[in-house]
């Protein structure tokens, strides 16, 4: 059997095992397409609709990688973003207590010292009235001690972009990288696009149960299937557009983006960008992170040892991966659907890795 049949198998059996309803899987070596799997369905209720290899999927946390952290690189120079730029020169909001201590680059690591998660949207319905509520939240540790996973200090740095480019992220990401790389990933996909999303959860009971009691009495969540627009509910509150989430994205554009990643495109990621993208920058001791994507050292990423300690990537609430090896300039992505119709009991770490584990013998 072939490893690219094996990965076929693979995928198959997922899906029989309700791990996911769909994929889309790509495997690449630098513009080269070695093998693409297209299995299952974008969404089984209210009606099935199979998968497609150009199915858009909302890639939840790939956003800040692929959009945030790569616009506050790009535009470094531009912007006058230094990573040791204080966050509070550009969002006042942030100025008092503890909070004024934190930089760029602390947030781009994910060692800010900001909590992981807060329902930030009980008290505001934009990212200014975010950072606004996020003044009064304790900081889980000093900045620059402990890597703790933020989707609030990529809100941050979403709106420091913002404020410093006087441009919405969504407008700054089209024109910086979409356009120049013909992507078809967009924030807000407009009705054509939306209808080849892949569906996320019916309803918002994952969201309800992590909000908790504080939630009890908020009337603003969503009944229905969620498809074509944000599953995250920060961003779809906010408009569909935040640092840390609401990018749509297929499989090519993956493709195209890892391709710039790893210096084999157009060149729209310098030299300098790319060695921030992949080379260790979070505090001695804690989870490896570089500005903006997690790294393989010691083989602890979600594609586990099957990958070199030099590759990096980054995962998706919504089921979605991005995998780059530098070493073999080979690019690994894994889109699934697994939220929908709900958020179950899966261990997706493991199905990550097995799923690299194949790919990489491809």
């Amino acid at each position: 059997m072939s490893s690219a049949t094996a990965l076929d198998d693979f995928l198959q059996e997922a899906i029989r095992r309700q791990v996911t309803p769909g994929a889309v899987a790509l495997v690449a070596q630098e513009d080269r397409v070695l093998h693409l799997a297209v299995w299952g369905d974008a969404q089984v209720l209210p009606t099935r609709q199979p998968m497609e290899a150009e199915t858009m999927f909302d890639l939840a946390s790939l956003t800040k990688p692929l959009v945030t952290a790569a616009l506050a690189l790009v535009l470094e120079k531009q912007l006058d973003l230094s990573l040791d730029r204080p966050a509070h020169t550009l969002v006042p909001e942030l100025r008092d207590r503890d909070h004024a201590d934190i930089t760029l680059h602390q947030l781009l690591t994910h060692s800010a010292g900001l909590p992981a998660w807060r329902p930030l949207f009980l008290r505001g319905e934009t990212a200014a009235e975010y950072l606004k509520a996020l003044r009064h939240e304790a900081l889980e540790d000093l900045p620059g001690r402990k890597v703790v996973y933020s989707d609030l200090g990529y809100m941050v740095v979403g709106e420091m972009l913002r404020r410093a480019s006087g441009m919405t992220l969504d407008r700054l990401f089209r024109e910086v990288i979409g356009e120049p790389l013909g992507l078809a990933a967009t924030f807000c996909p407009a009705p054509q696009l939306a209808g080849r999303a892949a569906a996320t959860e019916v309803g918002q009971a994952f969201e309800r149960e992590l909000a908790g009691a504080p939630a009890q009495g908020y009337g603003g969540w969503r009944e229905g299937v969620i498809r074509g627009e944000v599953h995250d509910h920060h961003t779809w509150v906010a408009g569909g557009v935040l640092g840390s989430a609401g990018l749509f994205a297929t499989a090519a554009d993956l493709h195209r983006l890892g391709l710039e990643c790893l210096g084999g495109g157009s060149s729209l990621f310098s030299g300098r960008v790319r060695e921030r993208m992949r080379t260790l920058a979070s505090p001695v001791g804690q989870e490896a992170r570089s500005h903006g994507f997690a790294l393989n050292i010691g083989g602890e990423g979600s594609c586990g040892s099957a990958l070199p300690e030099s590759a990096f990537g980054h995962v998706g609430f919504t089921g979605t991966s991005l995998w780059l090896d530098p070493d073999r300039c080979r690019i690994y992505v894994l889109l699934t659907n697994r939220v929908h119709p709900s958020v179950g009991q899966v261990d997706m770490l493991e199905f990550r890795r097995g799923f690299h584990r194949i790919a990489a013998a491809i």
